[in-house]
């Protein structure tokens, strides 16, 4: 009986930890967009009595082209706007003298992932979670007819609480 106690004890543990809105942090939940999957404030939400509040940060990716005519990326997170993300991964683009800087992804509160095809093509893909970005950079990749397609950069830029 005290084997079988000492087997049930972690089960009961571990089922009653407690689990994430949707695998969104404390505070935030699961919200779908058109391009992704992404964390956001709980509207109203309890801050479990502290002072403060959920702050949203975007991120954005810019595709572009190398000296060389390859296909080339910049990226930016963290940031306060999608304005200034935007304008933050094309100010990196063009200041590693990429040319034909454009974005090509935007995302709040969540990862995104860029995919190499062995011809040399980029794909991106975000979400809330850093597995689901991987996984979309790769099918995007895949779907378009990649060969051997690799994950080369995966980055997050969650929401941040602010006191």
């Amino acid at each position: 009986m005290n084997k079988l106690l000492v087997l049930l004890i972690p089960i009961l543990l571990w089922s009653c930890a407690a689990q994430a809105e949707g695998g969104c942090p404390a505070g935030q939940r699961p919200y779908d967009t058109p391009q992704a999957r992404q964390c956001v404030p709980i509207p109203g939400g309890s801050n479990g009595g502290y002072g403060g509040y959920w702050a949203d940060r975007y991120a954005a990716v810019v595709w572009g082209h190398a000296a060389d005519g390859s296909p080339t990326y910049a990226w930016a997170i963290g940031a306060g706007s999608q304005q200034a993300a935007d304008s933050s991964a094309l100010a990196s683009c063009k200041d590693a003298g990429h040319a034909e800087c454009r974005v090509g992804l935007q995302f709040a509160n969540g990862y995104f992932a860029i995919a190499r095809s062995q011809e040399g093509d980029l794909y991106a893909g975000s979400e809330f979670g850093w597995w689901g970005a991987r996984r979309q950079a790769m099918s995007q990749c895949k779907r378009n007819g990649g060969a051997s397609c690799k994950v080369v950069e995966s980055q997050r830029s969650r929401s941040e609480w602010i006191e």
